[in-house]
């Protein structure tokens, strides 16, 4: 594709295409410098196929669930403020599910149209401001790793957040933070219910 230097970045004049497998029924964190307009699955017939993000639980309309963090969220507020989303924008973090067996394994393409990408900036939060004793998904937009302190990251199986007091968050992956100076759990629980989704593709 064919790369404009823009302020801050460049811009992006072809398709963008960011390649991902999943577990089933497993939670994960995504975010992406620039707006997802398609995402999409290939079979092992040599087909692609394109996904829709379910809009609430239990719709099987959809392929996958995504999910974001009500912003400046409380502590009490916290496991009941996971909104079902049904686009991915361009530097928003999100948690992301496929509950069905089908694809397990598979590459995941997310697609982005021609448009500018911040390379300036490295951790993005939704929103910028931060007030109270309130829970923030972050994300990494940049393309290298980057070291955090005192914050929330998901575990393996995807069950909750777990407290670092250092770690290395991977490009285009999430992290929970907590402006509560109280003395941090050890983990936090949220809203994992996965209905499973018997239409794939």
């Amino acid at each position: 594709f064919l790369n404009t230097p823009t302020a801050g970045g460049f811009q992006v004049a072809d398709a963008i295409i960011y390649k991902r497998t999943f577990v089933k029924s497993t939670w994960a964190t995504i975010c992406f410098p620039y707006a997802v307009s398609r995402v999409t699955v290939f079979d092992p017939d040599g087909q692609e196929y394109d996904l829709q993000s379910s809009s609430a639980f239990g719709d099987v309309n959809g392929n996958y669930y995504l999910k974001s963090l009500t912003a400046n969220a409380s502590h009490a507020e916290y496991v009941n403020s996971w909104t079902y989303e049904t686009s991915i924008q361009a530097n928003k973090a999100y948690i992301i599910a496929f509950p069905s067996d089908y694809y397990t394994g598979k590459v995941i393409r997310f697609y982005g149209t021609t448009q500018n990408i911040n390379t300036s900036a490295n951790i993005f939060t939704e929103p910028s401001s931060e007030s109270g004793n309130n829970y923030n998904l972050y994300s990494n937009n940049s393309y290298v790793n980057q070291t955090v302190s005192n914050v929330y990251t998901l575990n393996t199986a995807g069950t909750f957040f777990m407290y670092n007091e250092s770690v290395i968050i991977k490009p285009f992956s999430c992290f929970v933070k907590s402006t509560d100076a109280t003395a941090p759990a050890s983990q936090m629980s949220f809203d994992d219910l996965l209905n499973p989704i018997d239409n794939t593709v």
